[in-house]
């Protein structure tokens, strides 16, 4: 029987990746900036390449979010914790990942955010399977 804690810290994550990946669907430009790289071009300014580029990428971030997402609930309505703990201790990967991107090419105080997370993450897949 998994800790209570972490089913529940599992259904909040559950949540958040259905919910931000439907936002990247429906604004792919703030999703990204929430994530914590800025695509959004100033005001006074033509988007570079780079800028429009980066929009498509968004789409594929919002596709893999919203997958992981679902596949928590399924997870979830199906009554298997442990699968639950081994995608989210292996979606830590994905956050330390996150966590060089941020660091190197996104907003300041993002890469804190991520690394965060992903240690709230692991434990919350660990809590799942022990």
């Amino acid at each position: 029987m998994p800790h209570p804690w972490a089913l529940r810290s599992a259904l909040i994550f559950t949540a958040y990746g259905t919910a931000l990946g439907l936002y990247a669907f429906i604004n792919p430009r703030s999703a990204a900036r929430l994530y914590g790289v800025d695509i959004q071009p100033s005001l006074d300014t033509i988007a570079t390449h780079e800028e429009q580029s980066a929009v498509p990428f968004v789409f594929a971030f919002a596709g893999r979010t919203l997958a992981v997402g679902a596949a928590l609930f399924v997870f979830y309505w199906q009554q298997m914790p442990r699968a639950m703990g081994i995608l989210l201790l292996c979606l830590t990967v994905g956050g330390a990942v996150d966590v060089g991107v941020t660091s190197s090419w996104g907003l300041e105080g993002k890469a804190l955010v991520h690394g965060v997370g992903a240690v709230v993450m692991g434990l919350t897949g660990w809590g799942l399977l022990v």
